[in-house]
């Protein structure tokens, strides 16, 4: 059986420095799909300026719920927000309140939110081939079940953030910072199993036990072990931000953006050693719409 890889980059639109290293990622390098995030203030500019000088990048909604502000006016989500109109919970304190006595006024303003954001990629006339969620909150419990919704309506492939423990890294540091949130998310998964349209082949995930550190030797290490079929390889790319880019986004996600990890990773992905890599292990690049074209998604 052979074997299909599709790298995608997340967090388009966070910032304009993480936009032009998707764009290198995919003109330079090996990257094949990036989730868009639509509610992020460089969001216009990866769509004016990124997306068309990358027509055969696949591109992808990247619903988000723990970072900038709301699509929505922060009045329809006040339990999402704090008084500055702002995201202000993490994933933990999501499930927290999905876990609580207003978990269903929670889960109504989620929805309010998802579908303002998915709105706003659709005006935006974006062709998406995927969903998924900024700091995989589409796993959560209730949430997963109305972001696949929003796949089966328009034929997209939903991520499912469940790694293969066979790809757990040698490495203690990805062990370490990847194996806790792998587990979590496979708790996430025993609780909502709500699926998306049913793809055949199914795709494998790979990308949280090396989450935030993938270098060369991960990446050689990922390609060397794909198992047969279609595996989406999930990567975060990125320059240094500008104070600006800070502005907006959580202080997770400030941490996340100016560590250096972001550069490293991107240099993983331009190095011309692993297009020899992947012709070497017979793997063969592509992106969703490739998958759904070749083999229709069912609802």
């Amino acid at each position: 059986m052979t074997r299909t890889l599709i790298v995608t980059a997340d967090d388009l639109g966070i910032s304009e420095s993480v936009n032009r290293a998707i764009r290198d990622a995919h003109r330079n390098g090996i990257v094949t799909s990036a989730s868009l995030m639509a509610n992020m203030p460089a969001f216009e500019h990866a769509v004016t300026s990124v997306l068309p000088e990358t027509p055969e990048l696949g591109v992808g909604a990247h619903l988000c719920l723990t970072s900038g502000r709301p699509c929505s006016p922060p009045a329809k989500v006040p339990l999402l927000v704090d008084d500055r109109g702002m995201f202000c919970h993490g994933f933990v304190g999501l499930w927290r309140l999905l876990l609580s006595k207003r978990r269903r006024d929670v889960l109504s303003q989620i929805e309010q939110e998802l579908n303002a954001q998915f709105s706003r990629l659709l005006d935006a006339g974006i062709a998406m081939d995927h969903i998924d969620g900024h700091q995989h909150v589409h796993m959560l419990p209730g949430v997963r079940r109305l972001v696949a919704r929003i796949a089966r309506d328009h034929n997209l492939v939903m991520r499912i953030s469940n790694e293969r423990w066979s790809a757990l890294p040698p490495k203690l540091s990805a062990i370490t910072s990847g194996l806790p949130k792998a587990v979590v998310l496979r708790m996430c998964s025993q609780f909502d199993a709500s699926p998306g349209p049913e793809c055949s082949p199914p795709v494998n995930y790979v990308g949280v036990f090396e989450s935030g550190r993938l270098d060369a030797f991960a990446l050689n290490r990922i390609l060397a072990s794909l198992p047969p079929g279609v595996t989406e390889l999930n990567t975060h790319p990125g320059y240094g931000p500008t104070a600006d880019d800070l502005l907006s986004c959580s202080a997770t996600d400030g941490t996340f953006l100016t560590s250096g990890w972001r550069e490293k990773e991107l240099d993983a992905l331009v190095d011309p050693q692993q297009r020899h890599a992947i012709q070497r292990h017979g793997v063969t690049l592509a992106s969703f719409a490739q998958l759904i074209s070749e083999v229709p998604c069912n609802r």
